[in-house]
């Protein structure tokens, strides 16, 4: 078993910066592996000076760094997962914080317990109500599937269908009661809400839409 983590990241070098120290710190699976993404349009972090900042973070067996052009924020996630050898995928963000040392090991052990369904983790803290979750999702899906969030988005409602997509093809999702990660996102009122996060909501009314076709479909 094995588990890949894939953080796409665009723009946000403190935020790049940040979550790949929290992960060097806390996984301790000799297996685990991360891949991240960045765009080659990226200046700000696509470039000599930034590139040289993280290279002491990037300087480990366990990173893969793949730069590349991403049509969208659900392309940058379905994007070099056919790089490395995987069993077991978790996809994260520039917001996730690791709260848990060893958090890959939890996951590889539900993974074991649960082996035939995709897991679903939620946040420790939430916003109105509303938790984070974190999938880890079989290869299987990604194998039938060929993505795992799916195309016809853009930048919202990936992780709710997602969640429609993954009971349809297993039929349930194991929900872990063990809390491993924390959210801060700026929509959160953790940070400013910058540009990039202003261009995803822009986005919504279409993916709103692509939503409501694909809900009809599942």
């Amino acid at each position: 078993m094995k588990l890949l983590i894939k953080y796409p990241c665009r723009l946000r070098l403190k935020n790049l910066t940040n979550l790949l120290q929290y992960l060097i710190l806390n996984i301790k699976n000799k297996n685990t592996e991360i891949i991240i993404s960045i765009d080659v349009d990226d200046k700000h972090i696509y470039n000599k000076e930034s590139l040289k900042h993280l290279k002491p973070l990037l300087d480990n067996n366990k990173i893969k760094l793949f730069v590349s052009k991403s049509e969208s924020k659900v392309d940058a996630y379905n994007r070099d997962l056919n790089e490395i050898q995987w069993t077991h995928l978790l996809c994260i963000s520039d917001y996730v914080e690791f709260t848990t040392n060893g958090f890959d090991n939890i996951i590889i052990e539900e993974c074991l317990r649960y082996a035939s369904y995709p897991i679903k983790f939620q946040s420790s803290n939430q916003f109105y109500n509303q938790y984070h979750n974190l999938f880890i999702v079989p290869y299987k899906f990604y194998l039938s599937k060929k993505y795992i969030f799916n195309p016809c988005l853009k930048s919202n409602y990936h992780y709710e269908l997602l969640t429609k997509e993954l009971k349809s093809f297993y039929g349930k999702i194991h929900y872990s009661d063990i809390v491993i990660h924390k959210y801060v996102h700026s929509k959160w009122g953790y940070d400013k809400i910058d540009n990039q996060t202003l261009i995803h909501i822009n986005n919504w009314r279409k993916d709103l839409i692509s939503l409501e076709n694909e809900n009809s479909i599942i």
